[in-house]
């Protein structure tokens, strides 16, 4: 079971949100940022094809039959061979010139809704189910009269490609994801390796090897000075222990010879004749004292 408690586990689970979190904002800004762009020149192209006939064709055949019209502008511009689709205006929304069917028959351009309210510019019209079209309006003057040539294209292709891109972003940046995550887990693990270093070296140390030092991993952050804070904490135990053993031992050195001495004239006492039963056991009770003295003192060398 995963200890989330755990600095490692959590590190590395805010490492992984966040690269989720980036990678979703960076997903949604390319998609996004690609939508328009190919929107964009999409809108540019139709615009640029309605400009050349309202400069360059529109003079010449406003006064021409329609067929005239017609056949010109396919020679130019196909648009039932290329799926495009094409419409000229008077300003009383009068169609002077639509092109045919395409030759894919996937829209009528017949059927296509002739512009209300504001015409110039660009718009999208729903034509089926899973069928965009984009028209761009372009107004032109002619001898007094206002013209408006619609160039229209559909957005399928642009939608194929973005569900492509979707498709590469829903499978890419999971495993970019993952990749990240797994190289965020061993590179969590590397920057805390000194840590686990500090607490093993720590366990180590006992009252019997007080001068080891805790390894100092040369980072310039907390880390160092912490291990630097511990080593001298160390190195002020080491000193207190010392200076406790050395009194010990001076201690019981000290002590030896004079209970020695104390244990001997009390033995010497007793020895002598003629002394009464009452200062005999108090003598004896004395030497007994004596005697746990020097067993304490004998221990307290020991221990030095």
């Amino acid at each position: 079971m995963i200890n989330t408690r755990a600095i490692h586990i959590r590190l590395i689970l805010w490492y992984s949100g966040l690269i989720v979190l980036v990678s979703l904002a960076f997903g949604a800004f390319v998609y996004h940022g690609v939508q328009e762009r190919l929107y964009g020149e999409m809108e540019q192209t139709l615009t640029r094809r309605a400009e050349q006939i309202a400069a360059n064709m529109l003079p010449h055949l406003h006064d021409k039959p329609p067929h005239t019209m017609a056949a010109q502008i396919t020679d130019v511009y196909s648009p039932e061979a290329s799926g495009s689709f094409i419409r000229i205006l008077r300003g009383d929304h009068s169609v002077v010139y639509v092109s045919g069917m395409p030759k894919d028959r996937l829209f009528y351009p017949a059927k296509v809704s002739l512009p209300v309210g504001r015409i110039a510019g660009r718009r999208m019209e729903q034509l089926g189910p899973d069928l965009v079209m984009m028209i761009v309006t372009v107004p032109a003057k002619l001898h007094g009269q206002t013209y408006y040539i619609q160039m229209g294209g559909l957005t399928h292709g642009i939608r194929s490609a973005l569900d492509e891109l979707i498709t590469m972003l829903l499978f890419g940046l999971p495993v970019a994801a993952v990749i990240a995550s797994v190289g965020g887990y061993v590179l969590v693990r590397r920057l805390l390796q000194p840590v686990e270093d500090i607490r093993a070296t720590a366990e180590k140390i006992t009252f019997g090897n007080l001068s080891s030092r805790l390894p100092v991993a040369p980072t310039g952050d907390a880390l160092e000075h912490l291990s630097l804070t511990l080593n001298q904490m160390l190195a002020r135990l080491e000193d207190a222990y010392e200076q406790a053993r050395r009194f010990s031992a001076d201690a019981s050195h000290e002590l030896r010879t004079p209970l020695a001495i104390l244990r001997g004239e009390l033995e010497s006492i007793l020895r002598e004749p003629g002394l009464s039963e009452h200062f005999r056991e108090r003598v004896g009770s004395v030497l007994e004292e004596t005697e746990s003295l020097s067993r304490i003192t004998e221990k307290l060398f020991a221990l030095s």
